[in-house]
């Protein structure tokens, strides 16, 4: 499948995905079928989507509506903030979700960078899905990219230090995020991001571990939150084979997880496709066309001035 984009730029911020190409106040009008059908054209099961991260888009006046796949089982956030930590087994099952996914993107030059239990959803099959690719970036191989992002807690020294980072900095998130499910918590969290970037140059080692913790998941967690990202389990030759082999996952079925027939640890509660109760409840407002700082008139000038300028060019990865 062909998808073509405009000529544009990155917005960052809170506007993930959202980008402009041209003007410096047509921002609204900017973001115009940019976002086509997806962020990447990406396929697999355990990816939001299912064909795509955004699987269908509207354009009107003067809101941009985009679907995605729906995953009533919510956050994975959520279920850990209810069960304070989760057992080896069922982090195992997660973790493995996100392996698959990893696996997938960086076959395909894709970092993911923003590791995170609210970027996990849960399916109504209990099944893991990542979401967002705000932050994704598709690299050329052997290459660092020296953006500074990513979630204080689960980013790599190589970030903080500006080194320049590769696919690396997502295994480092992933050791981190295999703490945090089977500890309740991250294991850098300062009182400021400053705070937190301090104890991330300090290191895996200086983190502690509760007696509930497994040799084996402090194995693997040390083993992925190298300091030297050449080091971390799943760098270099057997790539993610070498995350699957590891002693943490011994006898874990990985045929089964990757055909979706393994059973899920937890199946959410969920009574009709509409039930969001699984969500928490967040307010909700939408944007008035004065508060973007145009009037009507102005607004509908600058969509036919968009539509005209309709240059469409191939996308072939991007930078930013």
């Amino acid at each position: 499948m062909t998808i073509f984009f405009q000529r544009w730029v990155h917005l960052g911020g809170d506007l993930k995905g959202m980008f402009c190409h041209f003007g410096k106040r047509c921002w609204t009008f900017e973001i115009i079928f940019l976002v086509g059908v997806s962020y990447f054209c990406v396929l697999h099961p355990l990816l939001a989507g299912n064909g795509g991260f955004l699987n269908f888009f509207d354009f009107q006046l003067t809101l941009l509506h985009m679907l995605m796949e729906i995953c009533l089982g919510g956050e994975l956030w959520t279920l850990l903030r209810d069960h304070n930590y989760l057992p080896d087994l069922t982090a195992r099952f997660y973790i493995g979700c996100v392996v698959e996914a990893l696996d997938y993107l960086h076959s395909l030059g894709i970092i993911y960078r923003d590791i995170k239990p609210e970027n996990c959803l849960i399916s109504h099959t209990g099944y893991l899905k990542l979401v967002d690719m705000g932050l994704a970036k598709k690299m050329k191989a052997s290459t660092k990219t020296f953006s500074f992002c990513g979630t204080a807690e689960y980013v790599p020294p190589e970030v903080v230090l500006k080194k320049g980072h590769g696919p690396q900095t997502d295994l480092w998130a992933l050791g981190v995020l295999v703490y945090e499910l089977v500890e309740g918590r991250p294991p850098f969290a300062g009182e400021t991001s400053l705070q937190t970037y301090q104890l991330i140059l300090r290191g895996m080692d200086c983190a502690e571990f509760p007696d509930y913790v497994s040799p084996a998941a402090q194995d693997i967690i040390r083993s992925l939150c190298r300091r030297n990202p050449k080091e971390r389990l799943g760098s270099g030759f057997g790539g993610f084979n070498l995350i699957r082999k590891h002693k943490w996952f011994k006898d874990f079925k990985w045929k089964e997880l990757q055909s979706q027939i393994l059973p899920a640890p937890i199946i959410p509660s969920i009574s009709s496709p509409l039930d969001t109760s699984c969500f928490d409840s967040f307010p909700t407002s939408i944007p008035s066309t004065s508060s973007l700082g145009y009037s009507s008139e102005e607004l509908l000038v600058l969509s036919e001035e968009g539509q005209r300028n309709m240059n469409f060019e191939y996308l072939d990865g991007w930078n930013f």
